[in-house]
């Protein structure tokens, strides 16, 4: 068959048929999966039910309520494409617990919750002063974990003052000035004085690492080792007192002195 002929009987070119877009299929898939893009976007960021309209705060006694519903506010505002959300979903808890506890040294810890579908629950747990901690001029309440949290004037409440001879530098609140276990064993020697030997303490000086100066509300010291048994040497200056130094002669007192194997005191000049 000659070339003109095959093309004679070829089959004619057929021109397909463009399916308009609003016909297609893809096309509405792309735009169902946009709408449902958005509209979670919409009701994750903006939708009114889901915005923090109210905060709750508990367990507050020293702090104000309201100055931590002012922080917390300032967490809870965020701007997304120009526009203000208070959504409930991007609230972070872990990140306003962080933001009160550094903003509040008085607060020692704090749990946040969110309350579906628009509150936020705040319960506070304030620290509670064990003594005074002072260091020149300046006094301090501290809690038990040694960590000074309100600064006041000692004497205006019923805690034992504690001084050190070494200073600390750069004093803030929230900021640990004393050894947990040091002030443990501060606390527990006061405490067995004044049950087992009748004897108010009005401070305590750390000397040094090992040595503690016990000022008595008579006006007399005792010097305790930290490094040995406290037990003992509370026993050892019971046996003193009871044998020794009656209490008539308290008054004449200048110290009594627990450091060592023998006890050792000295009557004023």
């Amino acid at each position: 068959m000659r070339k003109s002929q095959w093309r004679k009987w070829r089959r004619p070119y057929r021109v397909k048929r463009r399916v308009p877009l609003f016909k297609n299929l893809f096309f509405w898939r792309i735009v169902l999966t946009l709408l449902f893009i958005v509209g979670f976007f919409y009701l994750i960021c903006f939708f009114p039910v889901f915005q923090i309209k109210k905060v709750i705060v508990t367990g507050e006694k020293k702090v104000l309520a309201q100055d931590i519903k002012k922080t917390v506010k300032k967490e809870i505002e965020k701007n997304i494409l120009f526009f203000s959300t208070k959504s409930i979903f991007l609230t972070r808890p872990d990140k306003i617990r962080e933001v009160i506890l550094n903003n509040f040294p008085q607060i020692e810890d704090v749990e946040v919750h969110r309350g579906f579908p628009d509150g936020l629950d705040i319960v506070v747990i304030e620290r509670i002063g064990k003594a005074f901690w002072c260091q020149e001029k300046q006094c301090f309440l501290v809690d038990d974990q040694g960590i000074i949290f309100e600064k006041v004037e000692a004497g205006s409440l019923p805690f034992l003052k504690i001084v050190s001879l070494k200073k600390v530098k750069d004093i803030k609140l929230g900021q640990q000035v004393i050894e947990k276990n040091l002030l443990s064993q501060i606390l527990e020697i006061e405490s067995k004085i004044k049950k087992d030997s009748k004897i108010d303490l009005d401070e305590m000086l750390i000397a040094s690492n090992i040595r503690l100066i016990a000022k008595t509300s008579e006006g007399w010291q005792i010097y305790f080792n930290l490094e040995k048994d406290i037990d003992w040497q509370i026993t050892e200056l019971n046996l003193v007192l009871q044998q020794e130094i009656p209490e008539n002669k308290r008054r004449n007192l200048e110290y009594i002195d627990l450091r060592f194997s023998k006890v050792y005191y000295k009557y004023k000049d």
